[in-house]
């Protein structure tokens, strides 16, 4: 395939099976594209594209700008070995899936401090995946940090995840280092607390995007500042559980502010009033896992003057044991925009808000897209007889319904999607889309 491929500019490979499945990347130095400058492989071995690299690296015309990567484990040999053979990076994604803690041949500070070397570097992504093993990069700690900030000043987006041993001082020398930061995401940080964001004002105020996921010692108190970042659109707080209301009415202020995530927050409904009440154009909100939200938030989010009901497309209301029919009977009618809606574990809806949603009204040409009903349980089986109609939900593309009775209506399902072959059901646990198509069942 590659030999006729000469002109190709990007390459993406990724091996659908089992986690031992790796895609063996030593064929392509035969038929390497000479325009190549964008690979990305899920999953490889470590050691294998070190080799790799080795052999390519002094190829005149091999100039990767962007490679992104899942390995086994990221180690210190092939940070360096890709800053040192990929001169011209400027992209770099790397995240990997431990089988077994890695500690002899670990990430540690060297590692990180030899990503200096890419001048060009603008996108870092380092990740470690929990999916296997439970482990972090703990031969990484605050120092590892400063040695990367202090030749990383020109990074516009930075992702770290699984660094458990970096405290506040570490992910502060990145947001003051980093003038241009325009994205910056941490996730599984055990140390990470409110004080790396004590004061905001004089750092990073080009930031877009603000995403502090699993983060169990940040408070609302993080969040105080966050009026002074002008030009943030996105805020995503998921799995930090001690987010509360104080920090919605911070919020609420950020009239910049696009897309929310609030999941497993300890918010509740006067929470909720205070966003309903703010000036905000929010297009998706997510509280999946706020648990202390009842129906009443849901009607205070919708106020009738409220500018959030005229911009939401995508709402995820799951995992969410106080929201019943009466909820989605206000989804329905005051969310005009909305496209996607997510139903997980919304175990006291019924088939009449089904057919609520069947009977939404059509804001302006805007039709339900996507709707996940994965186990909601107090579905019953006659509710398939709602979507049959061909007048039901034309403009529905994904459809979610494992764990409910539907999965025993597929031929009912087969019929239906001879009729609009745009629609996919999932009988699985898949978030919508069913992962871009790269599901395992």
């Amino acid at each position: 395939m590659l030999q006729k491929l000469t002109l190709l500019e990007g390459l993406s490979i990724k091996i659908r099976g089992t986690y031992f499945d790796v895609f063996d990347i030593r064929p392509l130095e035969l038929f390497l594209p000479k325009g190549l400058k964008k690979l990305k492989l899920q999953q490889t071995e470590g050691h294998t594209f070190v080799h790799w690299l080795d052999k390519i690296r002094d190829i005149p015309w091999f100039n990767l700008q962007s490679l992104s990567l899942v390995l086994d484990v990221i180690s210190d040999n092939l940070l360096m070995t890709v800053v040192y053979s990929l001169p011209l990076l400027v992209e770099l994604d790397l995240e990997d899936r431990p089988f077994m803690d890695p500690t002899a041949l670990d990430l540690t500070n060297i590692g990180m401090q030899c990503v200096q070397s890419c001048k060009h570097l603008i996108t870092l992504a380092i990740v470690r995946s929990s999916m296997n093993c439970p482990t972090a990069f703990t031969r990484v700690d605050n120092m590892g940090m400063f040695l990367l900030s202090e030749g990383c000043g020109r990074l516009e987006s930075v992702k770290l995840s699984g660094f458990a041993n970096v405290t506040d001082a570490g992910f502060s020398s990145i947001l003051y280092s980093c003038r241009k930061l325009k994205k910056f995401e941490v996730s599984n940080s055990r140390l990470l607390s409110d004080l790396v964001f004590h004061n905001m004002r004089g750092v990073a105020r080009s930031l877009i995007e603000l995403r502090l996921l699993s983060c169990r010692l940040l408070t609302s108190e993080a969040l105080e500042e966050l009026s002074s970042l002008s030009k943030l659109e996105v805020l995503d707080t998921s799995g930090c559980r001690s987010i509360a209301d104080p920090c919605l009415f911070v919020i609420s202020s950020v009239t910049t502010l696009t897309k929310l995530n609030l999941a497993e927050a300890d918010i509740t409904d006067k929470g909720l009033a205070l966003l309903g009440m703010g000036n905000l154009g929010i297009t998706q909100l997510c509280i999946r896992g706020c648990k202390r939200v009842t129906d009443k938030g849901i009607e205070r989010l919708f106020p009738a003057e409220g500018k959030i009901g005229k911009t939401l497309s995508l709402l995820d209301v799951s995992r969410m044991p106080g929201i019943t029919d009466a909820a989605i009977f206000t989804i329905a009618s005051a969310a005009k925009e909305l496209t996607n809606l997510s139903l997980r574990y919304c175990f006291h809806v019924t088939d009449a808000a089904v057919k609520m949603l069947v009977d939404r009204p059509n804001h302006k040409g805007s039709l339900l897209q996507k709707l996940d009903l994965f186990k909601c349980r107090s579905l019953s089986g006659d509710s398939i007889i709602l979507l049959m109609h061909k007048s039901s939900f034309r403009g529905l593309r994904w459809l979610g319904v494992g764990g409910t009775l539907l999965v025993d209506k597929r031929d009912n399902f087969s019929t239906i999607c001879n009729v609009r072959p745009w629609l996919v059901v999932c009988f699985d646990g898949c978030e919508f889309g069913c992962h871009d198509g790269w599901q395992f069942h």
